[in-house]
Parts: structure tokens; sequence; C-alpha cells
């Protein structure tokens, strides 16, 4: 039976592994993983009240435990 690798698993699960796997290193420099979840409001046309939670992962080229941001954005922007 041929052994299976990462490109040969369900992506959702590599995926899931490779989040939790300690050596996401890029040969070209470091490594971002962000999601960015946001809820906007549109109370006028032009106008947009939107609220962003910001999580960050940020991988180095040695190997180090991954330095973790996280935080809340609140924006208001018109259009005029």
């Amino acid at each position: 039976m041929p052994k299976v690798t990462a490109m040969m698993k369900d992506p959702i699960t590599s995926f899931g592994e490779r989040l939790a796997s300690p050596i996401m290193i890029s040969p070209f420099g470091p490594r971002f993983l962000a999601v960015v979840p946001a809820i906007s409001f549109r109370p006028a046309a032009e106008t947009v009240i939107r609220l962003n939670y910001r999580f960050q992962r940020q991988y180095d080229l040695l190997g180090n435990p991954p330095s973790t941001t996280a935080g809340f954005q609140f924006g208001v922007s018109s259009y005029f």
C-alpha cells in the first residue's frame, strides 16, 4: 500500500494538520496565517459601519514558536 502524504489527504484535514504543525516555514521568508471575519452594517446607502476581528500567526525562518496577535477593529466609512 502506498504511503499517504499530505498532498494525498483530504484538503480540510491536511490544512488543520498544517495549522497544528510547528513547522510552517517558507523558504522565501516569514509565513503568515490570518483570519479576519467581519460584520458590516449600512444604515444609509453611502455609509458603512464595520467590526472586524483579526487573528494572525507569524512563523519565522528559525522554527521558533509562532507569534500570535489578535484584536478588534471598528470602522466607519462615508462615501460622498
